[in-house]
């Protein structure tokens, strides 16, 4: 099976979050996908790393040529023991 790869730099700059956000959104617990961008998605990055389903440990990313980068997403799932609860007391 091969990797599925999203190339975004066809897109407007101010879609080009939205799209990788809403594939990220119907990816299953373990599975990953590659976005090709015309720059390093550090913006994309600060997103992402404050989402408890976001697998940082599997983050990559890399210059592949000038002008094109390379990142890989992928989505981990949420063990109960990760999850954080807030009690409000009445």
């Amino acid at each position: 099976m091969s990797q599925k790869t999203i190339d975004v730099r066809s897109y407007p700059p101010y879609e080009r979050h939205r799209i990788i956000l809403e594939e990220f959104e119907r990816l299953k617990p373990g599975e990953s996908f590659l976005i090709i961008n015309d720059h390093e998605p550090v913006h994309l990055f600060h997103a992402m790393v404050h989402r408890d389903d976001f697998d940082i440990d599997a983050y990559y990313t890399q210059e592949v040529e000038e002008g094109k980068w390379i990142a890989l997403l992928k989505k981990k799932e949420i063990k109960a023991s990760e999850a954080i609860f807030i009690t409000i007391d009445k």
